[in-house]
């Protein structure tokens, strides 16, 4: 049924909403050709969502003992994109594997604080997924820093154009927001984006109070985009069914505390039942 609150207000997004979204889906479409999508809606079975740890520039101090001690403790990155794939494929997600993702990453300028981050990860054969912001005029140099990170296994995710709270914002500026950065992803790195990166992880109407809900709009743009994953942080222990999934992740102790860290992703996250047996692995 295509009438359904929107959760926001009183708006609700019915076949006209359908309409308008899918005609600013058409404008966008002819300015960023969007190569690869496939028009199957993408169908997962329920899995626990694995460790998952949100960082940005300032925790740069924390990166290589953490690096190292994940490495000592037989960890495994993944990137949503290769989650997906794993699941799809009929792997299996255990509680050895881990989300990393690096946020706020800009086409404008690029803080040399990422390429270090990255760098170090991937020494430790780590790979992260980048939530990158698509405001201003791009530079080359940024540009060419963020193609090598995809060359060391790097996932690019849309992180918005403008950096807003998605959760309070209408069906149009969500649209805008998402859409603007997933075609300039496409434009300026030749890759199809498949992960959506939240704004402060922001995905309630209003972040202070959470019993009045989601804001629907989120995930109906990324439907339309064929966007599989939407990243916050509250909630998102679990996830399965037909895309797009919603998954939460955690920030890292605040004094750059490996132990603390360590600590605080296996209390966020108990265990991941695997997909492929069906049996809970500490």
């Amino acid at each position: 049924m295509l009438e359904r609150d929107c959760q926001k207000g009183n708006e609700t997004l019915t076949r006209r909403g359908f309409l308008k979204l899918s005609i600013l889906f058409s404008i966008s479409s002819f300015f960023y050709p969007f190569k690869g999508i496939s028009l199957e809606q993408r169908e997962l079975p329920v899995t626990l969502t694995p460790k998952s740890l949100m960082l940005h520039s300032a925790n740069e101090p924390l990166v290589e003992g953490l690096a190292k001690r994940l490495k000592e403790l037989n960890y495994r990155s993944l990137t949503y994109s290769e989650m997906f794939e794993n699941i799809r494929n009929g792997g299996c997600i255990d509680g050895k594997h881990i989300l990393l993702s690096l946020d706020d990453l800009s086409i404008e300028w690029l803080n040399p604080a990422y390429s270090r981050i990255v760098d170090t990860f991937a020494g430790f054969g780590f790979n992260l997924t980048l939530g990158v912001v698509t405001r201003g005029k791009p530079s080359e140099k940024a540009i060419q820093g963020i193609y090598k990170m995809i060359g060391k296994g790097c996932e690019i995710a849309v992180h918005t154009e403008n950096h807003i709270d998605l959760g309070s914002a209408d069906l149009k500026t969500v649209f805008r927001e998402i859409s603007t950065c997933y075609g300039k992803i496409i434009r300026f790195f030749d890759v199809v984006p498949s992960t959506l990166i939240l704004p402060f992880g922001f995905i309630y109407i209003d972040s202070k109070d959470p019993n009045k809900g989601y804001n629907q709009a989120i995930f109906d743009v990324c439907k339309e985009l064929k966007i599989n994953w939407v990243v916050g942080i509250v909630g998102g222990k679990s996830f399965g069914g037909k895309s797009p999934f919603y998954v939460g992740r955690i920030s890292p102790d605040g004094k750059h505390n490996v132990d603390a860290t360590l600590n605080l992703l296996n209390n966020s996250f108990r265990g991941v039942r695997s997909s492929c047996n069906n049996k809970l692995v500490p």
